[in-house]
Parts: C-alpha cells; structure tokens; sequence
C-alpha cells in the first residue's frame, strides 16, 4: 500500500481449477498495476500424474461490437505465416483458399484476401492458423480504441483467427455474431487435441512438470 487512506499499487486475483478427465491443475492470476492500461496474466499448467501428457492450452480472445467494426486493422509482426483450416467452418463459402505469408493470401473463388482488414458483416466465416513469431508473440487489433496482446510464443506458438461475421444463419449463431477471435494456442487445428497430437503440435507435459504462460494485454490510445 502506498499508505493507509490510498490505493493499492495492485490488485490480483487468483483463479484454479482441477479438470476432469486429465489430471492437470490449471491456475491464473489476473493483475493490474496503477498507473498503467493494461491487465497481467501468469498461467500455470500442471500435470499431477507421473506419465507424459499431452494438451491443448489457448487463451479464448475474442473482439465484437462496439469494439470491433468494419475496417479495423489487424497488425502482426514480420515473417507470420497463414495456414489455412483444412475445411470451410460453413460450407460452402471462406475467406481463404490457401496459405501464404501474412496478410495477403489467395481468397476463396479466385483473387486475393486481405486478413488484416477486418470485413464488412455479413462476409464468409473462415479460421486461420498463424504462426513464426519466435520467442515473443503479440498482436494489434485497432477499433474505436486499440488493443496490443503481448505473450510467450515458446509455449503458444500459434494464434487462431477466427472470424464469424454473420455468414452463419444456423446453430448456434442465426446471423447475429459478428465477432474476430485472436487466440493464442500451443497447436492446431480447432478439431480436437487428438488432431494435434497427430500432427506433432500438441503441448508436451512431462510427468508432474509445470508450464507458466505469461500475457499482457493493453489499450492503446
């Protein structure tokens, strides 16, 4: 304290949760400082059995109205590469037809996209996988305000786009999500961990071995 009829420096809390099915510990500490725009988060990933587990661990950050709107620009660093979902998420219309460096890749039905613009509503569903952010991961997204994601890309190195702009009219969506997620993930695809671990990029956790994730996000003016 900075003394007894004033704030706090800081304020934190602290989150946990056992899972069910896999024996893993899984904590969180949210934190804000004074004096700054931006919120801290440590997690923590536990495997409590002596045998070697494999994960699926992401963080679910998604953008929406009044946030988001048409024309916002999305900015990643230099050397980001976009891998494609295998399949369109609502057939038969996507964004994106193959891969490439970011932004630009080939579109769906001919031409080129740009995925650092974010679309008008009603435009197709689609989700990408970007990767080749070395060791420091981060991303801005601008709005009405802007947004900077900073976090440790050794143990996330992938970050899920996905876009859900109104194009789905059924389950569990009837036209009305307009919505970009930003999403940092040890691997891909959103298919399951199964499928991760098939194709090698499921997170690795030795027996009883802990992994700490640490991300900032901050509003920019």
């Amino acid at each position: 304290m900075r003394g007894r009829d004033r704030l706090p420096d800081e304020v934190a809390v602290r989150l946990s949760v056992r899972t069910r099915r896999l024996p893993y510990r899984l904590e969180k500490v949210f934190r804000l400082r004074s004096g700054t725009a931006a919120l801290e988060v440590e997690g923590r990933a536990t495997n409590e059995s002596g045998l070697r587990l494999h994960a699926m661990w992401g963080q679910h950050i998604v953008y929406g109205p009044p946030f988001l709107r048409p024309g916002a620009r999305i900015r990643l660093p230099d050397g980001v590469t976009v891998i494609p979902h295998e399949s369109a998420i609502n057939p038969p219309e996507r964004r994106v037809r193959a891969g490439g460096p970011w932004p630009v890749v080939p579109a769906d039905g001919g031409g080129e996209t740009d995925l650092s613009v974010v679309p008008e509503p009603g435009a197709p569903s689609d989700i990408v996988y970007l990767t080749g952010f070395g060791d420091e991961g981060w991303y801005e997204i601008s709005g009405d305000i802007g947004m900077r994601v900073e976090w440790d890309a050794t143990v996330l190195p992938y970050l899920w786009m996905w876009q859900e702009l109104g194009a789905s009219t059924g389950y569990p969506w009837w036209g009305r999500a307009y919505t970009v997620g930003l999403e940092p993930f040890a691997g891909m695809p959103t298919d399951g961990l199964a499928a991760a671990v098939a194709n090698g990029t499921a997170l690795v956790l030795d027996p009883y071995e802990t992994k700490v994730l640490r991300l900032r996000a901050e509003v920019l003016a």
